[in-house]
């Protein structure tokens, strides 16, 4: 009975690993600022067809914050170029590290979008000095050409995951030596 109890084991361990890879989503800060208890983070992505045409960055804060506060901390803190139009309602320009896109018109125009994990987005549906922050949120812009209305892409830091056969492999080899090392101790001396 005592092998099956560590051969067993090993088996689940081999079943499991083959299927329990699921990579997380880890964001790439490419800066913080501010100070304070909360955080909210900024989304910045050109959709200029280069590697690095996306950035996110931190904001720490207490109090009651906007859109506007976070942009405007972001813009003070890294470097982050904007423009404006109609007394900072609305967001004309970014630049940043070299990319830089402005325009609002028909055809060209930053869109701005709501998440709570960076990856899913909403469409906002207020202006950012009406954007209310909250501990844990992202804002995200992203450069749009011809109404494709692209959603932002949050830079994610790459994991390196083992592959699943290598985990199941060594499960199973485990659970077979673990039986056979209990199996030859069993045997009696002849």
């Amino acid at each position: 009975m005592k092998h099956i109890s560590l051969v067993v084991p090993g088996i689940l361990l081999a079943i499991l690993s083959s299927t329990a890879h699921a990579q997380t989503f880890t964001p790439q800060i490419t800066q913080t600022v501010g100070s304070g208890s909360e955080e909210s983070f900024l989304v910045v992505d050109f959709q200029d067809g280069t590697v690095d045409h996306n950035y996110a960055f931190g904001y720490l804060y207490d109090g009651s914050k906007t859109g506007a506060d976070l942009i405007s901390a972001v813009s003070s803190g890294v470097g982050l170029g904007v423009t404006y139009l109609y007394n900072g309602g609305v967001v004309n320009g970014f630049s940043f590290s070299g990319h830089s896109e402005a325009g609002f018109d028909a055809n060209a125009y930053w869109s701005y979008y709501l998440g709570k994990d960076g990856q899913s987005w909403e469409s906002s549906a207020s202006g950012i000095k009406g954007r209310a922050l909250s501990n844990g949120s992202w804002d995200g812009w992203s450069w749009d050409v011809n109404n494709s209305d692209p959603l932002p892409v949050t830079p994610a830091v790459s994991v390196p995951v083992p592959e699943s056969s290598t985990t199941a492999s060594l499960g199973l080899f485990l659970a077979l030596g673990a039986g056979g090392f209990l199996a030859a101790r069993r045997r009696k001396p002849v």
